[in-house]
């Protein structure tokens, strides 16, 4: 109490004191640490992924059509992994899940509609 009633009484005293618990605040540091971490999950999640939960891979034709086979019934998860596809000026990922079940054909079309638009590509 006694030092808030000096600082409203002298307010020059607390004049620039953000400058001097800049040494102090862990903020930005803080921030620094989440910033890297969030770039090595980035870059480690996609390799991670296709090594230890891959169940199939693919690449579309000149259509843009795939098809997948072989896989057990279950619940799968289809993504692009932060690979994203171009289309035009903008550049979409797809993280989708996907249901088998057994002795169905099952198909996913990946549209904008369920798709992740990230951001623009660079020119």
């Amino acid at each position: 109490m006694a030092l808030k009633k000096f600082i409203q009484n002298n307010l020059a005293t607390v004049s620039g004191i953000e400058l001097e618990l800049v040494g102090v605040n862990p903020q930005q540091q803080w921030s620094q640490i989440q910033a890297d971490h969030k770039r090595r999950v980035q870059r480690v999640a996609p390799e991670f992924a296709q090594t230890k939960y891959l169940a199939a891979k693919t690449d579309t034709d000149l259509d843009g059509r795939a098809s997948v086979s072989g896989l057990a019934p279950g619940e799968y998860w289809l993504s692009t992994l932060n690979l994203d596809a171009n289309a035009g000026d903008t550049r979409t990922g797809w993280d989708v899940p996907v249901i088998i079940r057994p002795g169905e054909t099952t198909r996913v079309e990946l549209t904008n509609l369920n798709g992740v638009e990230r951001q623009a590509s660079a020119p």
